[in-house]
């Protein structure tokens, strides 16, 4: 692993990191509203 690699999979580390919270709670949200509006 060079120096480059270890860059590559750090951002990649942050980036999943930063943005897999992000889609989860999105994607619940969506699943809370469909069952509101559901339930109407």
């Amino acid at each position: 692993m060079g120096k480059d690699a270890m860059n590559r999979v750090s951002t990649n580390g942050l980036f999943v990191a930063f943005f897999f919270p992000i889609g989860i709670s999105s994607f619940l949200i969506k699943l809370l509203l469909l069952k509101l509006i559901t339930n109407d």
